[in-house]
């Protein structure tokens, strides 16, 4: 009997989107506090959530394997 998997993500995948998701976790909590204490106008302050998103992207991929 053949054991099929749900998954479309192989080990390597994963741990690449681990690495990034963590890498682009810090990189946005560095950028919030520079942004916070610095005088940045708004739509700059915004733009630090694209690559939140991908981080959080990334990061839901590697633990749940879709």
């Amino acid at each position: 009997m053949t054991h099929l998997s749900c998954t479309n993500i192989t080990a390597d995948g994963r741990r690449f989107r681990l690495f990034f998701g963590i890498l682009l976790f810090f990189f946005c909590l560095g950028f919030m506090g520079l942004f916070t204490v610095s005088d940045f106008p708004l739509p700059v302050r915004v733009l630090v959530f694209i690559p939140a998103w991908m981080g959080m992207l990334f990061l839901f991929q590697a633990f749940t394997s879709t």
